[in-house]
């Protein structure tokens, strides 16, 4: 079995799991890092279901959703440092994350929270693609074993080949 990372839609943070090896998703990070940077922008537009998100056409600037989320420092004792979009003061600050239970409004640099939570991109720019959008229910577990999992996980539409 392998640790992984899957985006957690519920929580919009990315968690562990154990990985078997095959018949996977797109939903299946090597890195929380990884996790965080390609599915941050899920349910951006409010709608759970879309595959793609486009930034807004507008001149005023509108925050992603995981900048608007608050600053969760998480309850573990690790203290690491991470970046996060305070929408007060509207600016990134440094905070100290325990290492767990936290959510997506967190970066491992100034820079890439900046990046992330800034102005929108100019009119006539490329869309990003929210590759975590498109989201199915699973149930795992042993099979023998009357305790089951309800797993959602997220993942582009070309990798959902036959499950709609």
């Amino acid at each position: 079995m392998l640790s992984r990372f899957f985006y957690n839609s519920s929580s919009m943070a990315c968690e562990t799991f154990l990985y078997g090896g095959c018949l996977g998703n797109g939903n299946n990070f090597y890195s929380e890092k990884e996790c965080l940077q390609a599915c941050r922008t899920e349910g951006e537009r409010g709608d759970r279901d879309t595959s793609w998100w486009e930034w807004p056409r507008t001149p005023r600037v509108q925050h992603p959703s995981a900048c608007r989320l608050p600053i969760a420092q998480g309850p573990c004792q690790k203290s690491v440092t991470r970046w996060a979009f305070d929408a007060a003061q509207g600016k990134c600050i440094m905070f100290s994350y325990g290492g767990c239970k936290g959510n997506g409004n967190q970066f491992y640099s100034e820079k890439e929270c900046k990046e992330y939570c800034g102005a929108p991109p100019l009119a006539g720019t490329p869309t990003l693609r929210a590759p975590c959008a498109h989201h199915t229910a699973l149930r795992w577990g042993s099979q023998g074993s009357s305790l089951h999992h309800l797993l959602t996980y997220h993942s582009p539409p070309s990798l959902m080949a036959g499950t709609r």
